[in-house]
């Protein structure tokens, strides 16, 4: 299949979008994601690099976790892989909720919000800024306090939701979030049943491999029955933060509760985990160039167009090739029917915080 015969109907960060065939009011049309092997972080939009072989490595723990997820009998967008970058979805209609009242849409259009599944906060995560900032209570997250230190596991899953259709992603809480996606309790409330079944296979499953699933997001749709369906890319390297602990576990109860987490600049320990996802790059920024992250943040807060936000370095090759290798480490756990040739996660882990250490220097 030549996908370059079909056009781009949306052009992302780090996927394009190619229309098949168009939607219509009675029956969902047909697209092609085709991942790229760009990065995006902190809203920023593409970032001037490339990460080898990210692309297949994206497409292939995306098919892994939407035929996991259907085999929950869960409904998704996914219908088949063309090649080692692209899969053929269904495709919904995007509708503005200002424009039209989307409880008289029951099918074939997208839910405009993102769901999030929360099991640790970290120092770097939004939700402990909106703690500290007072957006969010420590109540709402199951904690009695605001923490001491992170990062920390929370005492059960927490759902979080943010907007989707705007030019950043608003954490919002759930009245504001229903009013401004003009959705019904009825769905909201099943939307967060199927995600949190999602993110107990996400538990699971993480825990088998040696992976500690802090966080991640995913996206909903009604198809042309008025079925809830997953509408986005599921538990890949862009939509989890994930932490390589080395070894399986069978419950979160098990790990350090100082929770270890390498973090370049503050915390170097040799026994800590390794986030194994893009956190690694904000890791990257946010360590070796605050100056721009700042300057990034005002832009954002100035509402600047993108095209005027400051433009980053690119990271040290070493570390985009280190990358490369966890991304395929990562993937090989994830979707070991599907491999591509690499060194064993834990090599790569280990590498990485052996380069990053000498090449970060700690805090004082």
């Amino acid at each position: 299949m030549e996908i370059e015969n079909y056009p781009i109907l949306y052009r992302g960060t780090v996927k394009n979008v190619r229309l098949v065939k168009a939607c219509t009011e009675d029956s969902a049309g047909i697209a092609i994601f085709e991942f790229s092997s760009d990065s995006s972080i902190k809203d920023y939009g593409k970032l001037p690099f490339e990460t080898p072989f990210k692309g297949e490595d994206l497409c292939a723990m995306a098919v892994q976790s939407f035929l996991d997820i259907e085999a929950l009998g869960i409904n998704t967008i996914f219908l088949e892989k063309i090649n080692p970058t692209s899969i053929m979805v269904q495709l919904v209609d995007v509708i503005d909720p200002e424009k039209r009242d989307l409880r008289k849409i029951q099918k074939n259009r997208l839910v405009p919000l993102e769901c999030i599944i929360r099991n640790v906060v970290t120092a770097t995560s939004s939700a402990r800024k909106r703690m500290e900032t007072g957006n969010i209570h420590p109540l709402v997250m199951g904690l009695s306090k605001l923490p001491d230190k992170y990062p920390i596991i929370l005492p059960k899953m927490f759902f979080d939701g943010s907007t989707k259709l705007g030019a950043t992603d608003d954490y919002l809480p759930w009245d504001q979030l229903k009013l401004l996606s003009g959705e019904s309790t009825e769905l909201l409330n099943e939307i967060e049943i199927q995600t949190r079944r999602i993110g107990q296979y996400a538990l699971k499953k993480g825990s088998t491999l040696g992976l500690l699933i802090n966080d991640f997001k995913l996206e909903w749709a009604l198809n042309e029955n008025g079925e809830l369906m997953l509408a986005d890319v599921p538990l890949a390297m862009d939509e989890i933060t994930s932490a390589y602990c080395g070894s399986s576990f069978s419950s979160l109860d098990e790990l350090n509760p100082n929770l270890p987490i390498f973090v370049p600049a503050i915390n170097h320990a040799p026994d800590s985990y390794v986030n194994v996802s893009k956190q690694i790059y904000r890791d990257h920024y946010t360590a070796a160039h605050p100056d721009w992250c700042t300057a990034l943040e005002e832009a954002k807060t100035k509402k600047l167009c993108k095209s005027e936000y400051p433009v980053p370095s690119p990271p040290p090759n070493t570390l985009i090739n280190l990358v490369s290798e966890m991304f395929a480490g990562l993937r090989n756990l994830w979707a070991p029917t599907n491999k591509r040739h690499a060194r064993l996660l834990s090599e790569s882990t280990q590498a990485y915080k052996d380069w990053a250490t000498h090449y970060y220097k700690v805090e004082n």
